[in-house]
């Protein structure tokens, strides 16, 4: 057998070309990835709301739900805070939250028969788990099937309807600091509608979907900047799917729609669609994973993972926290990183992996030539240990691929 020598010059070469080639592969794949955390302790819930705040998704109680449950990612668990004040159970279908200055706002709703619509604002303080009946100036008018945005400070709520059959185009402004509703005037046109959703994206809500209660469901897409008070409908290319009762999110400047009703509260679906506001396109990505089909529900990012919650098909409430992590096209490169930690290396068999991250869902180790030589699936551990006893002395690649990244070591084995 011939023997083949690599100088090492030739040996940083090859590594080189290599990680260009891992780079390149890992963008042809790059997806997003639908992945299932805890449901123990979190009721069944649908035509709710969801906030965050300090890295915890606040569920306001909705349909078959009468308290505050809370998820805490980090440590995977829900729980029920014991609070004081009152929530006023009798009227949180369809209500809007929103997260501002340490407090969660809860804005309008209806009872479960959608007909006594709610004017009352509510806030919650986490920090003495304290719920409270705002008294601001002004006029909120009553209605549910709303949303609500912040923008400096400011808290613009939209849509809705005030009847079961009275979607309307109203905008209204809480402003916290003087505890005060104020109707601004505007320009341009904002679609009568309700059960509709909206993001921020660089200080402009974006305001999809909904319903004008003539059983169409409504793909429209108008924004509001509030620096000019001006209504527009950008022109957009791509498509997304008319529906309504959706749940909507932000990460790296995209909105991403989840889910909603297809025809009047009785058609859910699991359509994922992403806007980009920079180039106005609807796209649909590919994924792995499953979402469930469902209307109703209500999500939360933390560490740019979408936590969608709750929800509905006909006739059952469902419980689920399903999880979508946008694929690397979708997210700025480095989102990932962590600072992975190899000891000892170089190594003379085996080496373990300090610090690595959580969501970890494969990891490779190869020579020069590409060829896998240890793999090991889904390693969820603080730290674990790769066998190289057995392969011979040279630089190896370790691959540690992540939903939304791919992070790579050199490993020199002695």
């Amino acid at each position: 057998m011939r023997e083949v020598r690599i100088t090492n010059r030739k040996l940083l070469s090859i590594v080189s070309i290599l990680f260009v080639i891992l780079g390149c592969l890992d963008d042809a794949v790059s997806q997003g990835i639908w992945s299932t955390d805890t449901t123990a302790e979190f009721i069944a819930n649908s035509y709710n709301a969801s906030s965050v705040l300090d890295g915890r998704i606040y569920v306001m109680p909705g349909d078959f739900a009468s308290e505050l449950q809370v998820f805490d990612p980090l440590t995977h668990t829900w729980s029920t805070p014991a609070t004081t004040g009152a929530f006023m159970t009798e009227q949180h279908y369809l209500p809007a939250s929103i997260a501002l200055n340490g407090k969660i706002y809860v804005l309008g709703g209806s009872n479960g028969l959608f007909t006594s619509k709610s004017s009352v604002s509510r806030v919650y303080d986490p920090a003495i788990r304290l719920w409270s009946v705002l008294k601001p100036t002004g006029i909120f008018t009553p209605r549910d099937g709303l949303t609500a945005s912040v923008v400096d400070s400011k808290i613009y709520v939209i849509g809705g309807d005030t009847s079961w059959v009275t979607p309307v185009n109203i905008l209204e402004i809480y402003d916290p600091s003087t505890n005060a509703w104020s109707t601004p005037a505007t320009t341009g046109t904002f679609t009568p509608r309700s059960d509709l959703t909206s993001c921020v994206v660089d200080g402009k809500i974006y305001v999809i979907g909904g319903w004008d209660h003539t059983a169409n469901e409504l793909s429209t897409l108008e924004v509001f900047d509030p620096s000019t008070m001006n209504w527009s409908s950008p022109v957009t290319t791509g498509i997304f799917t008319p529906r309504h009762l959706m749940t909507s999110a932000v990460v790296n400047g995209k909105i991403y729609v989840f889910g909603g009703s297809l025809s009047d509260h009785i058609a859910p679906c699991n359509i994922l669609e992403v806007f980009d506001p920079a180039t106005n396109k609807w796209s649909t990505p590919i994924t792995a994973g499953i979402f469930t089909p469902r209307f109703a529900l209500s999500s939360g990012v933390v560490s740019g993972k979408i936590y969608t919650l709750g929800g509905f098909t006909p006739h059952t409430e469902l419980n689920s926290n399903e999880v979508f992590t946008p694929g690397t096209s979708q997210v700025q490169p480095g989102e990932a990183f962590q600072e992975i930690m190899l000891s000892p290396n170089p190594t003379t068999g085996f080496i373990t992996v300090h610090n690595p991250p959580v969501n970890i869902v494969h990891v490779t180790v190869s020579n020069i030539l590409g060829e896998r030589i240890v793999e090991i699936a889904y390693p969820n551990a603080l730290e674990f240990t790769l066998d190289l006893s057995k392969v011979s002395p040279g630089i190896y690649l370790a691959r540690f691929s992540l939903p939304i990244d791919v992070i790579t070591r050199m490993i020199i084995k002695e």
